[in-house]
């Protein structure tokens, strides 16, 4: 991803904090934009593969991301699904994981209350509207 310098990826177990996109359920759930599970976003999150989840340490860079997340979103139209939103995170940093995507990951993620950035499944749905339109 641009703007993300994977030299600076912190030792495995370093505190980090930054930024996350996750789908928003009803009832304070919260999912991975492409993967069929949810999580409460009241509890830490810790990967059971142990590589920890992909994040951003910069915000405007996991902000343009989002847009980019939009035409791959899975499960528009699931039971109690609300939309997208970027939430800011605490975590311990991970193994390079996502090295080649240019990104970083975390464990133990603790994820803020509320969204920094929300998008509402019409919102969602128009922006893949314009999206195609200047396709």
């Amino acid at each position: 991803t641009e703007g993300t310098d994977i030299s600076e990826h912190p030792a495995p177990g370093t505190p980090v904090t930054g930024y996350r996109i996750y789908k928003i359920y009803e009832n304070d759930k919260l999912g991975s934009p492409n993967q069929h599970f949810t999580v409460d976003k009241h509890e830490i999150q810790v990967d059971p593969m142990g590589r920890g989840f992909y994040y951003w340490q910069n915000r405007e860079t996991a902000e343009d991301y989002i847009y980019q997340t939009i035409p791959r979103l899975e499960g528009l139209d699931s039971p109690g699904l609300l939309g997208i939103g970027l939430f800011r995170i605490e975590g311990n940093a991970t193994v390079e994981a996502y090295k080649e995507r240019g990104g970083f990951t975390a464990d133990e993620i603790k994820v803020d209350e509320e969204p920094i950035l929300f998008l509402s499944k019409q919102e969602i749905r128009e922006v893949l509207d314009t999206m195609k339109g200047s396709a």
